[in-house]
Formats: C-alpha cells, structure tokens, sequence
C-alpha cells in the first residue's frame, strides 16, 4: 500500500500546483480544518481523562492559537462542565450543569458531532455552536463544545489567504471587505458550513474560475489571434517540460517505495536469523 500512498502525495502535489482554489472552495476548506481541529480534541488523551490541569493547558493553548473559538468546554459523562476557556482565559471550574440541554441530550445518545449556530440578540453576530462526544474506556465520556465566532473566522480567512469577498444571508451581509460591490462583476455560490447552510458568498471569480457560457458572437468576438510558428513552439515547450517534471516526481516517489520494501525485507530476514537492527 505503500505505492498508493505515494501516488496519492503525488497526485495531491500535482494539484496544489496546477489549480489554485476559488474564494468558496479557501471558505470551505477553512471550516472543514476547524472541524478536523474538534475531531482531534475530542480524540486527545487530555479530554479523556479526569485531570483538569492538563486539559486546562491544551485547551487554552487551542484557543490562543485559534482567536475565532471564543469558548471552549469540557464536560463530564453527567453533564458537568469540568473545564470551560473563555476568550482565551481559563475559567473556574464551577461544574454547572448541561445535561439537560438539547446538544448534550443529542450527542449522548446518538454519538456524532451536534452542529447548529446561534445569534446574539444586542450584537446581532452570528456564532457557530459545535459539539463532539468524547470516549473513556470505549463508553461515553462527556463532551467537548466550542463556541466560534463567524465574524472572526471571515476576517481570518480574508487576512490569511488575501482574498475578497461578501458574506450574505437573505437578512442581509454578514461580512465583506469588497470596496464597491456594486460596481463588481460577482460570482455567487452557496457554503458548505457545518451547522450554517444557509450562507452565500459573493466574490470576484479569477482566471481559473469557471465562466458563464457566452453567446457565438461574443465567442468569435472574443477568440485570439493565431499564433505564430515561434510562439507554438515555445507553448509545446513548456507542455513538454511539465510532463517531464511530473514523470520525474513519479519516478522519484516509486524509488522511495522500492527503497522502502527493500530495508523492510532485509530487517525481516535478519529478525528471522535472528538478528536485531
């Protein structure tokens, strides 16, 4: 299975470099890793056992690390907060109780992750609400929840990728930081946000985004000269070149593999004479 592995990277690499991502598809992915990032909480030895201290650290250090998760908490299989991180701050432990609300009701006696969101009434921001179960000894455990605050999570996509774009829902904008998009040629699409599917997204598209079909006057209007002899050449060049560049990544990722099984068979026949690497 090795191989597989290494064509995988392979092919992974080779479209990182070939396409670049939309605005809806950096949106999306942003979100599905703030996903993965709560899978991996509910998963860490630290939220599965009973020392608080530990799971005070790890959990305060995520949040610092991650400034749109505005609160982060603990629970215990009845229902108890046992830790709780407020705007990166770590908050007493006051064990108040939880188990009657319908997230921890859903989690416990289903076992998969509870997305929903929530609006704050004197702001008017937009929250995502998340919730996991977490396991002890393969029963349930208790939970882990995050409160992450939409607004943030644009601004940070916005900074971190230098992207433009508006958020909306049928009750107006969410966020943009598009100067005039009146006078922008926009492209819509829906998001695919956990717990929030009712969000569109407004952005200028780039060359690598799909067009409108276009009429054939406008096609023929629009169609490019003929290249010359010299500038076919230079084309059929760098096409060459490319295909050259990705037959030698292959290469190199099967000469990983083959040196790979070659030392996995030379241990196992040393073990089998026993010997000892």
């Amino acid at each position: 299975m090795r191989w597989l592995f290494a064509f995988s990277l392979l092919f992974i690499c080779n479209q990182q470099i070939c396409s670049a991502p939309s605005a809806p598809q950096l949106v999306n992915r942003y979100f599905a890793s703030l996903d993965s990032l709560m899978r991996a909480i509910s998963l860490d030895k630290a939220t599965r056992t009973s020392q608080l201290r530990t799971a005070d650290r790890l959990m305060a250090d995520i949040v610092g690390n991650h400034p749109a998760i505005e609160q982060l908490i603990r629970t215990n299989s009845r229902g108890k907060v046992i830790n709780e991180i407020i705007d990166g701050r770590i908050a007493a432990h006051t064990y108040r109780r939880v188990g009657n609300q319908k997230w921890y009701r859903y989690i416990r006696r289903s076992g998969v992750p509870y997305y929903s969101y929530l609006k704050r009434r004197k702001t008017g921001k937009y929250y995502l609400f998340w919730a996991r179960p977490t396991k002890y000894e393969g029963r349930f455990g208790g939970s882990v929840s995050a409160k992450i605050g939409l607004q943030k999570c644009f601004e940070q996509i916005a900074l971190r990728y230098d992207v433009k774009f508006m958020i909306a829902l049928e009750s107006g904008t969410l966020f943009t930081n598009l100067e005039n998009p009146a006078n922008e040629k926009l492209t819509n699409a829906l998001l695919s946000i956990p717990g929030f599917e009712e969000l569109t997204i407004s952005y200028v598209p780039q060359p690598a985004d799909p067009e409108p079909a276009q009429s054939p006057r406008t096609a023929a209007a629009m169609a490019p000269m003929p290249k010359t002899q010299g500038e076919d050449q230079s084309d059929n060049t760098t096409i060459i070149w490319f295909l050259l560049g990705i037959a030698l990544l292959g290469v190199a990722a099967l000469g990983v593999y083959y040196l790979i099984n070659k030392m996995n068979q030379l241990r196992e026949k040393r073990l089998n004479q026993g010997e000892f690497l």
